[in-house]
C-alpha cells in the first residue's frame, strides 16, 4: 500500500510528472501560440510589440520560433534547459515589460507561460527525455 511512498517509486513519479509538464506547456505554446505567429510573420502580417528595440518583425520571428521549435525540444526533453531558458526571458520580458501596466487578467497567460517554463529550466528534463538518453543529464 505504500508503493507511492518508496523513494524509486517517488522518483518514478517525478520523472513522469516532468513528462506530463513538459508535453503540456511545450505542446500547447507550440501549436497555439508559435506556429501561428510564425504563419503570421511568414505572410507579412507583423503585429508585435518590440520591447527592446529589435523591430517589430524581428521580435516575431524571434519569439515564435522560440514558441514554435523550442517548445517542441522542451516536449522532447532535448536541450531542455537552454530551450526553457529563452523562453522564460521571452515571457519575462512580455509580462514585465510589454505587460506592465495592464491588469493581472490581461497578463495572466504570459504569467503562466513564464511560471511553468521557469520550473521546467529549474527542474531540468528528467529521465523520460532525449537529454537523458543523449547525455545523462
Amino acid at each position: 500500500m505504500d508503493w507511492w511512498l518508496n523513494s524509486e517509486s517517488a522518483s518514478k513519479f517525478q520523472d513522469f510528472g516532468l513528462l506530463v509538464l513538459r508535453c503540456l506547456f511545450g505542446l500547447t505554446l507550440s501549436f497555439r501560440h508559435g506556429w501561428p505567429t510564425l504563419a503570421d510573420w511568414w505572410h507579412g502580417e507583423i503585429s508585435y510589440p518590440d520591447p527592446i528595440g529589435l523591430g517589430e518583425s524581428l521580435t516575431m520571428f524571434l519569439m515564435g520560433t522560440a514558441e514554435a521549435v523550442f517548445t517542441l525540444f522542451i516536449a522532447l526533453g532535448l536541450f531542455t534547459r537552454p530551450a526553457a531558458l529563452c523562453l522564460v526571458l521571452g515571457f519575462a520580458t512580455a509580462f514585465f515589460v510589454v505587460h506592465a501596466a495592464d491588469s493581472f487578467a490581461t497578463k495572466e497567460l504570459p504569467f503562466l507561460y513564464l511560471s511553468g517554463m521557469t520550473a521546467i529550466f529549474l527542474l531540468g528534463a528528467g529521465r523520460f527525455s532525449l537529454d537523458r538518453f543523449f547525455w545523462r543529464v
